[in-house]
Order: structure tokens, then sequence, then C-alpha cells
């Protein structure tokens, strides 16, 4: 078990209970404690000392079956983006990490409108976790490991039929832990976002993504009274022709849909 040290302090002081003595850490340095049983799961319970301010902490040990992610924010997290500090500390410590690795980095952060979860920003691009180098990351809950495993066997599994299909492509996910303020939240999924660099899409002249808001039907092309949002480009580069892929998607049959031939959406003969 490791003690995350908190960030912006001068001086960092640690005790486990009331009768120990303080014990003074430098900034860079990690407090270890040891426990007899390795299996066991919990939040242990310290005191805290920063800048002669004494805080009750129960949640500022981490387990290191899981990476954690780390994040300061100054003022509460709303859907407006606000400035943080993110500090990751993974289960490996490879040399070739070390460019993110327990290495304070700048972003901002919101909460997601659609569902919960929050938006990381991070100011310059990371390859986290041996994701993809982006600066743009989702947090999203998980209700048990069990569940965060499922999630990210799944996405794994449909990211390996790129090779036979090289339209198969999502998102990575790793699972982590994840820290607010020094508040544990819980178990989350750490995910690369659904956007023009999952796609390598490099411009917004021959190149659209929208999702739909509502997926009512039992398989694809199955959408109708769904509402569409175009997610790139962004919508002041916005035109008609989501309105004609939409119509596309809705109206032609499920024989013209699956053809090689008239089930692909052209600009040009649409």
């Amino acid at each position: 078990f490791e003690c995350i040290i908190p960030i912006g302090t001068k001086e960092v002081w640690v005790k486990l209970d009331e009768k120990t003595d303080w014990i003074q850490l430098d900034r860079t340095e990690s407090f270890v404690l040891t426990s007899k049983n390795p299996n066991l799961i919990g939040v242990f319970k310290i005191f805290l000392r920063c800048d002669n301010l004494i805080l009750d902490f129960t949640t500022t040990i981490y387990k290191q079956d899981l990476p954690t992610v780390m994040i300061y924010c100054s003022s509460g997290i709303t859907t407006r983006s606000e400035k943080c500090t993110t500090i990751i500390y993974p289960v490996s410590y490879d040399p070739s990490q070390d460019s993110w690795a327990k290495r304070e980095m700048s972003a901002t952060i919101r909460a997601r409108n659609s569902s919960n979860g929050y938006i990381l920003e991070l100011v310059n691009n990371e390859k986290l976790l041996n994701m993809r180098e982006d600066d743009d990351w989702l947090l999203l809950p998980s209700k048990d490991i069990a569940s965060a495993l499922r999630t990210k066997f799944a996405l794994d599994t449909y990211n390996s039929l790129n090779e036979l299909d090289p339209l198969c492509k999502i998102s990575h996910a790793e699972p982590i832990d994840l820290y607010l303020n020094y508040q544990y939240m819980g178990l989350y999924l750490l995910v690369e976002r659904m956007d023009r660099k999952l796609f390598d899409l490099k411009d917004n002249l021959d190149s659209m993504i929208f999702k739909s808001e509502d997926w009512k039907g039992d398989f694809y092309p199955k959408t109708s009274n769904n509402r569409w949002e175009q997610i790139f480009p962004i919508d002041e580069d916005y035109n008609e022709y989501p309105l004609l892929l939409e119509s596309f998607v809705q109206t032609v049959t499920d024989k013209e849909f699956f053809d090689d031939q008239s089930g692909i959406f052209s600009k040009t003969n649409r």
C-alpha cells in the first residue's frame, strides 16, 4: 500500500493513528505500508498534516493492483471545464512510461452531460496506460471489477476483428481507481474518446461522425424516430449532409443497406 502525497504542499507529515509519532515525508517520496495479509482489501484511516493543517483522511491509501488516477481541482466539478492537476500511478513502472507516470499533468475536467463520469482534457498529448497518445479522455464509473473487465473484454474483442474488417474500430479502456481531491470515487474506466482520431479522419470536408442520442432499434439500421448528434465536424461546420445521411439510414431497406454498392452513403450520389 502506498500513501498518495497531496499536490502543491510544502511539508507532508503522516501517522497511522493517534498514538504513533508523526513521520515527515519528502515531497518526492512515497510512504509505503506493509501488511501481513497480501489479499487485504479496504480503505485505511490515517492522519495527514499538510502545511501545518491536520486532515483526517480515510481514502488516501490505495491498492497497487490497479492504476490510480488522482485529480486535484480547487473548485467544484460541474459540466463546465475547470482547471485541475492529474497524477497517474501505474501498476507497471516500465521506463517507457516515465513520460507520464507519477508526474503532475495540467488538465481540465468537467462532468459529462449525458451520463455519469467525467471528461478529462490534458494540456499535452499523453500515451496513458499503453493506449493511444491523446489529450482527450473519458472517466466512466463501473459498478465493480467484474463489470469493468467485462466492458474492457468486449472492447478488446471488437478491436481484435480489425484485422479482418478495417471498419471494426472502437475505443480502448483500462480499469483504474479514481481519486478526486483525495476522496476515493471508486472503480472507473479510463477510456479513449470516440472521435476523429479513432477513425483516422484528418479533415472535415470528406468525413463526418454522428451518433444516435436514443437507441431503440433491435439492430442496425432500425433507427426510426431517433435524434442524431453530429460530433465531427463541430457544430460551426454543420451542413446538410448529416440530415441526408440520417434520412438514408432511416429509410433504406435492409437489402440496400447491407449491399456492398448501394449500402455506401456518398455525398456525390445521395
